[in-house]
């Protein structure tokens, strides 16, 4: 019996999925052995070796400071606002706004509270950064670069992982609101992204400090 087209999807998917981590992991252990094999024969060129006192400490003490960045926040929050999203069903209820006068009211009470969410965080936004002496705008009176332009997506990520629970708890008929908090998680199918993410991240510190 031969696969659907979506299992076939899948299984490509994964099969791409694998070998990316499998060159990834590779690429640590070239790192690894040529910056070693490379300073044994070549001692008078700056690099750092890895398998060296030095670089063992470093490998070990600086693991944690190396997946440290803006990039590991905004993917962690990218995913809460994923699965909050689907979780929650808002995206059904939106385009179920033709038939506005069937929905139930809980459902419509939801709706409006979403809005009356979001307009208020534009607004807020509006305040901060269109004025000529915004908080938001830097010092020349742009907007990038800016406190506005490095805070855009998480506030972005936080105003629909907002507008979800609230959609979910209003909306909710009936379901106990602190089960609600579980769609956060349940529904981010992402976390694939996160592997991906330490083993490039550790990859381009590790070239960094044998170059550096």
């Amino acid at each position: 019996m031969s696969e659907t087209p979506s299992a076939e999807r899948h299984s490509r998917a994964k099969a791409i999925y694998g070998l990316v981590v499998f060159l990834l992991v590779t690429a640590h252990g070239l790192v690894l052995f040529l910056s070693w094999l490379i300073k044994a024969v070549r001692p008078d060129w700056p690099l750092r070796p890895l398998l060296s006192e030095e670089g063992v400490r470093w490998l070990f003490g600086h693991f944690t400071d190396n997946l440290l960045s803006p990039l590991l926040v905004w993917l962690l929050l990218g995913l809460c606002a994923v699965s909050a999203l689907r979780g929650s069903h808002l995206p059904g209820a939106i385009r179920r706004l033709r038939s506005w006068p069937t929905m139930a009211y809980r459902e419509r009470l939801a709706l409006r509270s979403v809005l009356f969410e979001v307009v208020l965080v534009a607004a807020v936004l509006i305040l901060l950064t269109v004025p000529s002496h915004a908080i938001l705008l830097n010092v020349s009176g742009s907007l990038y670069p800016s406190s506005f332009s490095a805070s855009i997506f998480a506030v972005g990520c936080l105003t629909v992982i907002t507008a979800s629970l609230t959609y979910a708890i209003i909306g909710a008929d009936g379901k106990k609101s602190g089960s609600i908090f579980h769609i956060l998680t349940d529904h981010a199918d992402g976390l694939w992204l996160l592997p991906i993410y330490i083993l490039t991240r550790q990859l381009w510190c590790m070239i960094a400090y044998v170059l550096g």
